[in-house]
C-alpha cells in the first residue's frame, strides 16, 4: 500500500504537494512491484515481468509519461496522482495476458527483431515490425524520403 503525503499546494516543478491528506508520489520501484504482483497472480515466473518491462513494452518516454498531479472532482484540496506510464505498462500485461499463442509468438518475434510494443493492436504491430525492417535495409534517410514521396502522392490525390 502507498504511503500518504499532505496536499493542498502544489509545487508541479518537483511533483509534490502540501495541505489536507492525499497519495505519494509514485514510484518506478512500486510499478515494478505491481508489475511482478500481477505476473505472479497470472502465474507467470517474476522473471518474466522484468523481461516484459525492459525487452517488451516500449521505454518510459519522461517528456510524455511524467507522473502528475490532478485534482479530485468535487473534493476541495483533494488530488490524485496520474500515471500514464504505469498505466500502459498495466494495460500492456493484460492484452498479454489475454492473447492468443499465435499472438504472443508473433510480439515476441517482433521483440526479437527489437521492435518494442506499446499495446496496439497485433495487426499494427505487424505493420510497424514490417516497416522497421524496411527502415533498417534501406537506412532511415532513404526510408524517410521514400515516406514523405508517398505522402505527397496521397495529398496529390485528396486534391483531385
Amino acid at each position: 500500500m502507498r504511503g500518504t503525503i499532505t496536499v493542498a499546494k502544489l509545487d508541479i516543478e518537483n511533483r509534490t504537494s502540501t495541505g489536507s491528506t492525499g497519495p505519494a508520489k509514485p514510484t518506478m520501484a512500486q510499478l515494478k512491484r505491481d508489475l511482478v504482483e500481477r505476473c505472479q497472480s497470472a502465474g507467470l515466473d517474476t522473471g518474466f515481468a522484468k523481461y516484459f518491462w525492459e525487452q517488451v513494452c516500449s521505454p518510459y518516454h519522461p517528456k510524455y509519461e511524467q507522473p502528475h498531479v490532478a485534482s479530485v472532482q468535487g473534493q476541495q484540496n483533494q488530488v490524485r496522482w496520474l500515471e500514464p506510464y504505469r498505466d500502459r505498462i498495466m494495460q500492456c500485461l493484460e492484452i498479454y495476458l489475454t492473447m492468443t499463442e499465435h499472438d504472443r509468438q508473433t510480439l515476441h518475434s517482433g521483440v526479437e527483431d527489437h521492435v518494442r510494443w506499446k499495446g496496439e493492436p497485433m495487426h499494427q504491430y505487424i505493420d510497424i515490425c514490417n516497416e522497421t525492417a524496411k527502415m533498417r535495409d534501406i537506412g532511415v534517410d532513404a526510408y524517410r524520403e521514400q515516406v514523405l514521396k508517398s505522402i505527397e502522392k496521397f495529398h496529390k490525390r485528396e486534391k483531385k
